[in-house]
C-alpha cells in the first residue's frame, strides 16, 4: 500500500514529494547511486532482490603501457580522515573510493608504480583510474556515492529488507548514518556489504536487529549515542582494507554510549576487535 520506488526512479525526489510518515516499497533490481535523506516516520521496505548500489560501472578502458586506464573520473576522493592508520599493504585504506572486479575488492595503492595484479590506483589530479588486470570481459565498478541513508534530524525511520553495497562512505561513517540528531531508527533484516567505512553509524535509541553486516572496508558497525539495541546481527569479515585495528578497524565500536544492549549477535572473523 506504500509508494513504489523502481530501479529507475530518483529516491530523493520520490521522498520529497511525500509528507513525513510515508511508506516506500522498493522494487527488486539494482538501484544504483541513490542517496536519500528521509523524513521523520518514513519507512523503506525492500522487496526480495532490492539492491542499493553506490557504485558506477566503468567502461571505456584503454591500454597504457602495462596498465589499463579509464579517464573522466571526476568524483574525487571525497572526505578523507587523515588520522586513520593504514597497514603498509593497504596505503590508501582511508580513501572512500574503491574498485571491484566481478564483486572482488581490489587494493588501492598510492602510486601507479605500485600497481600489480589485484591492485588499482586513482590519479585524482588527472581524473584517471588505473589497474593492471585486463578489465575486458569483466564487470568493473567503482564506489562513488557516499551514503545510502543520511539522517538530518529525522526520527523514527525504518529501513528493512534491503541489500546495500559498494558505497564510498568516509572512514568512521557508514552507508546508513544518523548521528545524534536522528533518533529511534529501526534498521532490520538488511544485508550491508562492500562499503568502505562502516555499514551503519547508529544514533540515540536506534534498534539494529537481524542484519548481516560484512566485508566493510573499515569496521562493521559504529554506535555513537545512548540507548542503542544491537540484537541478532551477524557481523563478520570486516576491515578488509586493513585499517589498523589499534586505531579503529574490526567488528564494532561503541562510543559516547550509555544504556547499550548487545544481545545474540554472531561476531566473527573480523580483522580487529569484534566488540569494542
Amino acid at each position: 500500500s506504500g509508494t513504489t520506488i523502481n530501479p529507475w526512479d530518483n529516491w530523493q525526489d520520490t521522498v520529497d514529494a511525500k509528507p513525513p510518515g510515508a511508506t516506500f516499497c522498493i522494487k527488486s533490481g539494482i538501484h544504483r547511486m541513490q542517496e536519500v535523506t528521509p523524513k521523520s516516520n518514513d519507512t523503506f521496505i525492500g522487496e526480495s532482490g532490492a539492491i542499493m548500489n553506490g557504485s558506477k560501472i566503468l567502461t571505456g578502458w584503454t591500454k597504457s603501457g602495462s596498465d589499463w586506464v579509464v579517464s573522466g573520473q571526476t568524483q574525487g576522493p571525497g572526505e578523507l580522515k587523515g588520522i586513520g592508520k593504514c597497514w603498509s599493504n593497504s596505503p590508501r585504506c582511508n580513501y572512500p573510493n574503491e574498485l571491484f572486479t566481478n564483486n572482488k575488492r581490489l587494493v588501492h595503492v598510492a602510486s601507479r608504480s605500485e600497481l600489480a595484479s589485484g591492485k588499482w590506483f586513482f590519479d585524482y589530479g588527472a581524473d584517471k583510474i588505473y589497474m593492471r588486470d585486463d578489465p575486458r570481459n569483466s564487470k568493473i565498478e567503482t564506489s562513488v556515492t557516499s551514503f545510502a541513508f543520511y539522517g538530518q534530524g529525522a526520527d523514527y525511520v525504518t529501513i528493512k529488507g534491503l541489500t546495500i553495497e559498494k558505497y564510498a562512505s568516509p572512514i568512521q561513517k557508514g552507508a546508513i548514518v544518523g548521528y545524534n540528531a536522528s533518533h529511534n531508527w529501526t534498521v532490520e533484516h538488511n544485508e550491508i556489504r562492500y562499503t568502505q567505512g562502516s555499514s551503519i553509524r547508529g544514533g540515540c535509541g536506534w534498534k539494529i536487529t537481524k542484519n548481516y553486516l560484512h566485508h566493510m572496508g573499515q569496521i562493521g558497525l559504529v554506535g555513537a549515542c545512548s540507548n542503542l539495541v544491537v540484537e541478532g546481527n551477524e557481523i563478520a569479515y570486516n576491515d578488509t582494507n586493513y585499517v589498523d585495528p589499534s586505531w579503529e578497524g574490526g567488528g564494532t565500536k561503541f562510543i559516547w554510549t550509555g544504556g547499550l544492549v548487545l544481545r545474540g549477535n554472531y561476531v566473527h572473523d573480523n580483522l580487529g576487535p569484534g566488540l569494542w
